[in-house]
C-alpha cells in the first residue's frame, strides 16, 4: 500500500517542433504496514502529496498528474509486453508501462475511513424490510436531526451463487438509478 512517484521525462513532439508532448505522470505510493493508516493525514498522503507537488514543478515541461486514483490492495503492479526495463533510469522511465497483473482478483473494497471528530456515524448490514423501516423512520430522524448535516450513504450488495442475469442486473439498476445516478451495481 505505498505510494512512490513515477516521474517521466519531458518529451518534445515527434515532428521537431518546441511544442511540449503532455506527459502523463503516475503517482505509485506504498506503505509496508497498517500502521498508522488510520490516522487523517498519513505517510500515503504525504508522499502522494508531495509527489503531486514535484510534477507540479515541471508543469512547464508537459507533465501532468493522472488524476484517477486505484488503491491496488497491497497487489504488486508488472510491466506491459511494450514496456521499457524496471528500474531504470531517469531518461529511460518514460519508456515504463506498467498495469495491474491481469490473473489477480480484484481485491474487496477498503473499510471506510474513520470518522473525523465531530462526525457521529452509525452503521450497520440491512436486509430489504429493515430499508423500509428506516424509511418510515426518516421524517422523525430529519426532526430531531434539523440544523446539522445529515447524510446516508448507500451501498447495495448482490450476491449468491446466482447473482442474477445480465438482465435482472439491468432492471435492478434502472431501479437503483431512479433514486441516484451514482446508485449502479457494478
Amino acid at each position: 500500500m505505498a505510494r512512490n512517484s513515477v516521474a517521466l521525462a519531458p518529451a518534445r513532439e515527434a515532428n521537431g517542433s518546441s511544442d511540449l508532448k503532455t506527459i502523463r505522470c503516475a503517482i505509485y505510493t506504498r506503505k509496508s504496514t497498517e500502521e498508522g493508516l488510520q490516522q487523517e493525514f498519513n505517510s500515503l498522503d504525504a508522499q502522494r502529496e508531495a509527489s503531486e507537488a514535484f510534477v507540479a514543478s515541471q508543469k512547464n515541461e508537459g507533465w501532468q498528474v493522472i488524476t484517477d486514483h486505484f488503491d491496488d490492495g497491497g497487489y504488486i503492479l508488472e510491466r506491459t509486453e511494450d514496456s521499457g526495463t524496471w528500474p531504470s533510469d531517469y531518461s529511460n522511465s518514460k519508456n515504463v508501462r506498467l498495469r495491474r497483473p491481469q490473473d489477480v482478483p480484484t481485491p474487496p473494497p477498503p473499510p471506510p475511513p474513520p470518522p473525523k471528530p465531530g462526525i457521529l456515524t452509525a452503521r450497520a448490514e440491512l436486509r430489504s424490510n429493515q430499508i423500509q423501516d428506516l424509511a418510515d423512520q426518516i421524517s422523525q430522524i430529519t426532526l430531531v436531526a434539523a440544523g446539522m448535516d445529515l447524510k446516508f450513504t448507500v451501498q447495495v450488495e448482490l450476491s449468491g451463487t446466482n447473482a442474477g442475469s445480465a438482465e435482472s442486473v439491468a432492471k435492478l439498476n434502472d431501479l437503483l438509478e431512479a433514486v441516484s445516478e451514482e446508485l449502479r451495481l457494478r
